[in-house]
């Protein structure tokens, strides 16, 4: 958020003024397909979430389903039409992170994520009671832009994943934003889609136990 933004900003600005710099030097298009992306995972981020912990964690069908350590969840993205900013997910699924390495275009988000492997995670101030077990990593790519969005993975997200069954609509969840309480963008011609459903309500009726 801003508060945190704004609280590490002697951290940050190094990296925002090295960002800003290379920027700068990409073709214009390029500059427009990387922020669409990023507005992109913003938007879907609880989508994205949604399909990542269904692909990494357990579930009540899947209680051993621990793929978040050795596994990303990635998703291939095409920019339609070309050059217009608009996004559509045309693959999407938990792919070994030993793969990422021999992929040229990948190749160095494999290693920014093994280098943020070794560090160490911090406390997650969220939940004091739930310790922090990883990191799920999605990684939205839609050459030549590439995004790697980290969420922490607790001991309590572990168990509220196992009380609930595993979800194998996921991805059409994320390419068409079908869940329930779903927020509605128009885009300029018309056309009604829907972005960022906010599904809280929906995992937590599924982590009830069943009577």
């Amino acid at each position: 958020g801003r508060e945190c933004q704004r609280s590490n900003w002697k951290i940050h600005k190094p990296f925002c003024l090295q960002h800003k710099a290379k920027m700068a030097t990409l073709p214009r298009d390029e500059q427009k397909l990387i922020f669409a992306l990023k507005d992109w995972t913003f938007a879907h981020s609880t989508l994205l979430h949604f399909a990542a912990d269904n692909l990494l964690l357990p579930s009540s069908d899947r209680p051993d389903n621990l793929l978040f350590d050795t596994h990303v969840f990635f998703v291939q993205l095409k920019e339609t039409p070309e050059g217009s900013g608009e996004l559509v997910v045309i693959h999407a699924d938990a792919v070994p992170l030993e793969t990422l390495s021999v992929i040229p275009a990948l190749k160095g988000a494999y290693e920014s994520i093994m280098e943020k492997k070794k560090e160490k995670i911090p406390e997650y101030k969220g939940t004091k009671s739930s310790k922090v077990l990883g990191v799920t990593w999605t990684l939205a790519f839609c050459h030549p832009a590439l995004r790697i969005c980290p969420a922490l993975v607790t001991e309590e997200g572990v168990e509220i994943c196992r009380r609930r069954s595993y979800n194998e609509g996921w991805l059409d969840h994320l390419k068409y934003g079908t869940l329930p309480g779903s927020r509605q963008f128009v885009k300029p011609e018309g056309e009604v889609f829907s972005i960022g459903p906010d599904i809280t309500d929906l995992l937590a009726q599924q982590a009830k136990p069943r009577s």
